[in-house]
């Protein structure tokens, strides 16, 4: 017993595995070594058939061995000719030696296998496979796949990457060169199969570039390459290769392409520079705009051509963001220079990591600045006086307030004085405005031999004059008073009659009074009025005192907050007249206060205080919603076409909520959207252009249109009107009211119309009051026109009695694509 003990004892740690298997096929013991080797322990498997240790694919050999094995009464070494494989407990494959021994074991015949991992196998193994895998990645990098043809059997075998090129799954395509053929595009095959013959007709490889279709219908471009192998007879029996997916190399080189063909070609001038700024290449626009050659500009400076860009604000932006752009100024060949719009971009160099060069395009902008000065100088001077005007007078004025203000000067102040002519009207009337233009002009250079260097002299209309002396200091303002009142006391004689002019000044100070341009206009306006009030012919300084309708305001604040609510606002309609026909389809809505204990109160008292107050929201929102009652009813009386203008403020453009004001207020029926114009101001746009114009922008795209109103009285730059989504300009009733008369408005009018349509804009001109306004308006290709000359703002329902009773024409249309809208989108009221 201790024998058979120290026995066992001996045999358990042995590192080979032994196991006895008896005649049957059955396990009758084994070692602990078993546990190491193949994870099972000792009593998983004796009494189970040795097949459960046999690859699934070596069974039946296995049988036929074994029992061969049984009648030999020697040893058998297996696995070292070539790799034989055990199954362990976790199903995994283990490379072995085993040696076979003839036993007696519990008085039966049985077999001893003796096993041992063949550590050599499993590395070779291990090598191949990473091999393998190296092989696969190294292909999947490079995005080429190989391929073997057996030529002699037909059999060809593709990598696993020309599956993924193909966009196969290996196990669900069945390869072979006619099935290859017919991924290949229609128009290629030819090519392809022709490489292919000439090379087995050859010895050359071959390499051909083509494109495949998938199964998913997409592209890829591919270059496939071949080489023939010959028996001893020069037989050709076999052929290998490899595909190449080359679609982003192709895609890369189309865009260059394309790229190429853009810079070349376009109508701006572009240059290409290194990263540091030397000029690489230029285009042919470029050529034909500074007069220079592309080969002769290569190498230079791009600064030299263009100075004003290598300044150090303007290459901190380029450096910083990566690009610049705006207005500027070049040098041609002739040294000469001319106005134009830039951008330049820093782009990345996809083949050297770390270099970049520069895309720049240049549109000469001469003819534009030059029509831009043409215009600022109609819209900024007056052109009976050749003074300022009132739009660029405020413009000035608001810089010098903000310098005043920045500078943080305890000692800067101005002031304002506001001049009104006493006694004009009645020259004016009497003698005619021939004569009161005369008298102007008159008054104009009077006022000029006053004002010094500090001083800024404007008409603001009519027989208003303003001056901006920088200097609060009270004595010297009044001294400058004094003068203008001497210097404007006069006496006209006509016959027998004597008229005299004098003046009535209304001061304002900043920052005393005021910090704001409009604010201290509003004041001295109120001190020239009380001026008048105590007796014409002398000045007055604003006081607290003058200003009553403060508290007359905040009543009227009050009093439209209520007027909103209950109801009291309502639109009335002014209609807007095409230029070559007496027809009615387009009005204006325009918001009239019915005040109950008031009366009627003047757009002019309550719009600016609701623009103030912000209750122009809800003012504009009333509005719109009875311009949209107006088109519906309009539209299902069966009447006519019909469009609407309606008046946005710059509190309302830059409300964040205007579109979804608008969309709720419309609904969905696009024949409305189509039916309405916006109209704004150049000043509200100008508060924020950017702003401005992603918010018109998408009121356009609703399928509104959009006015600009007032044209003229503003900025008036071509340069901002071509980059907003702008269907009309609406000329200022100032530059109507001496139509045809006065030179300098006809000159005006013409000149808007003129650069509107060139920028494909329609042109209204409002204030519209005399036959002879209209007949010039018409001369000059005016698309439309409004004013009294052909109604005034009328309430709906009176429109409607008139065109029913045939006193306003119409173009009448039908109205099936108003109701079809309007039954489809189950808006109809």
């Amino acid at each position: 017993m201790k024998k058979t003990i120290t026995q066992e004892t001996i045999v358990d740690v042995l590192s080979e595995t032994l196991i006895v298997v008896n005649s049957n096929g059955v396990i009758e013991w084994v070692n602990q070594a078993v546990n190491t080797l193949l994870g099972y322990r000792r009593e998983e498997l004796v009494g189970m058939p040795l097949s459960i240790l046999i690859p699934p694919e070596f069974c039946e050999s296995h049988n036929m061995l074994f029992k061969g094995f049984q009648h030999q009464s020697s040893k058998q070494a297996m696995g070292y000719s070539r790799p034989l494989f055990i199954m362990s407990k976790k199903n995994e494959r283990k490379a072995v030696f085993i040696e076979l021994t003839p036993v007696n074991f519990q008085n039966e015949k049985c077999v001893l296998a003796t096993v041992s991992e063949n550590n050599l196998t499993t590395q070779y193994e291990r090598i191949i496979d990473d091999v393998k895998n190296l092989f696969n990645e190294s292909q999947s990098i490079a995005n080429i796949g190989a391929w073997d043809w057996n030529i002699l059997t037909g059999e060809l075998h593709w990598s696993t990457q020309i599956f993924v090129i193909f966009g196969l799954k290996e196990n669900t395509f069945n390869v072979s060169y006619e099935n290859f053929i017919s991924f290949v595009h229609h128009e290629d095959r030819d090519a392809v199969e022709s490489a292919v013959k000439k090379t087995l007709s050859g010895d050359a490889p071959y390499s051909v570039a083509h494109r495949i279709v998938r199964l998913d219908q997409s592209l890829r471009y591919v270059v496939e390459r071949g080489k023939v192998y010959r028996d001893a007879a020069g037989k050709p029996i076999r052929m290998i290769g490899t595909v190449q997916d080359i679609t982003l190399e192709h895609n890369y080189q189309m865009q260059l392409r394309v790229a190429d063909s853009i810079f070349q070609y376009s109508y701006d001038g572009a240059i290409s520079t290194d990263n540091y700024f030397k000029i690489i290449k230029a285009n042919p626009s470029f050529e034909r705009m500074s007069g220079y050659t592309a080969f002769s500009l290569e190498g230079i400076s791009l600064f030299k051509i263009i100075p004003e860009l290598g300044e150090k604000e303007n290459l901190e932006s380029i450096n910083s963001k990566g690009y610049w752009q705006g207005r500027i100024t070049c040098k041609n060949k002739k040294n000469e220079i001319f106005p134009v719009q830039l951008s330049i971009v820093k782009v990345d160099n996809e083949i050297k990591f770390g270099v970049k060069f520069y895309i720049v395009t240049i549109n000469d902008i001469s003819n534009i600045t030059a029509h831009e000065a043409q215009l600022k100088k109609l819209a900024y001077f007056d052109p009976l006086t050749s003074l300022y005007n009132r739009s660029y007078f405020i413009e000035r004025m608001s810089e010098e307030i903000a310098h005043c203000i920045s500078s943080k000067d305890e000692k800067c102040s101005m002031s304002l004085l506001f001049i009104d002519l006493d006694g004009f009207k009645e020259v004016n009337d009497s003698q005619g405005h021939d004569e009161g233009d005369r008298i102007l002009s008159t008054i104009a250079r009077l006022l000029d031999n006053v004002v010094e260097n500090e001083m800024l002299l404007s008409r603001f209309g009519g027989d208003e004059f303003v001056i901006l002396y920088k200097s609060g200091v009270e004595v010297l303002v009044q001294k400058l008073a004094s003068k203008i009142s001497q210097a404007l006391s006069i006496v006209l004689v006509y016959g027998s009659q004597d008229f005299k002019i004098t003046a009535s000044i209304g001061i304002a100070i900043f920052p005393k009074d005021g910090t704001e341009a409009q604010d201290l206009l509003k004041k001295a306006d109120i001190a020239m009025y009380k001026a008048k009030e105590s007796g014409k012919n002398r000045f007055l300084f604003y006081k607290e005192e003058f200003s009553k309708q403060k508290a007359h305001r905040r009543q009227l604040v009050s009093d439209l907050e209520r007027g909103i609510s209950e109801g009291h606002i309502v639109a009335y309609f002014q209609q807007i007249i095409p230029s070559e026909k007496d027809e009615v389809y387009r009005f204006e809505a325009l918001a009239r206060w019915f005040h109950p204990q008031k009366g009627v109160i003047s757009p002019v008292e309550f719009i600016p205080i609701a623009e103030e107050t912000g209750l122009i929201a809800e003012l504009g929102s009333i509005v719109l919603k009875q311009a949209i009652d107006f088109l519906e009813h309009w539209y299902l009386k069966n009447t006519s076409r019909a469009v609407i203008s309606v008046n946005l403020s710059a509190y309302q453009l830059f409300e964040p909520s205007l579109l979804e004001r608008i969309l709720n207020i419309v609904g969905t029926n696009p024949i409305l959207y189509k039916s309405l114009i916006f109209e704004i101001t150049e000043s509200a746009i100008m508060q924020n252009f950017d702003t401005a114009r992603i918010t018109l922008s998408g009121i356009k795209a609703l399928g509104c249109s959009i006015a600009l109103d007032d044209f003229g009285t503003g900025y008036s730059s071509l340069s901002y009107l071509s980059r907003l989504p702008i269907d009309e300009v609406k000329i200022d009733k100032s530059f109507i009211n001496k139509l045809p008369e006065n030179e300098s408005d006809c000159l005006i009018c013409k000149a808007i119309v003129s650069l509107s349509h060139s920028l494909k804009m329609k042109v209204v001109a409002e204030g519209v009051e005399n036959l002879n306004q209209r007949q010039y308006l018409k001369s000059i290709n005016c698309d439309f026109m409004q004013g009294f000359l052909f109604s005034k703002p009328m309430p709906a329902d009176e429109i409607f009695k008139s065109i029913n009773a045939g006193s306003i024409k119409s173009d009448a249309i039908q109205r099936k694509d108003f109701i079809s809208a309007q039954i489809e989108n189950k808006i109809l009221r």
